[in-house]
């Protein structure tokens, strides 16, 4: 689903958002990571997970948003597949990175 509610008027609350991004890597060891095409600098979007605690039961919650041009593409699909296996072996061994592979036809 769509979410305008959370745009960003003053650069402020960039600032404070990036804040609390980076202090849930500190705490949790994974977060939202900038979705690119392999071999560019374009940034695309982003993409990631963060724990909640809707109701008073803890889950990782989902998170993406991508430029309007890299829409329809499958793009989202595989960043949250590719963030999601991430997340689980970030839970299990903290010192994971996320691999640098690519599908085929990617670029």
């Amino acid at each position: 689903m769509h979410n305008p509610t959370d745009a960003l008027a003053r650069c402020e609350e960039a600032e404070e958002l990036h804040r609390r991004w980076n202090d849930q890597w500190q705490r949790c060891g994974y977060g939202y990571r900038v979705v690119r095409r392999h071999g560019s600098d374009q940034q695309l979007g982003f993409c990631g997970i963060k724990p909640m605690d809707p109701h008073g039961r803890q889950v990782h919650g989902l998170f993406y948003r991508f430029a309007t041009s890299a829409r329809g593409q499958g793009l989202a699909g595989e960043a949250a597949s590719r963030v999601t296996a991430w997340v689980s072996l970030a839970r299990v061994r903290p010192a994971t990175s996320l691999p640098n592979t690519r599908r085929s036809g990617s670029d």
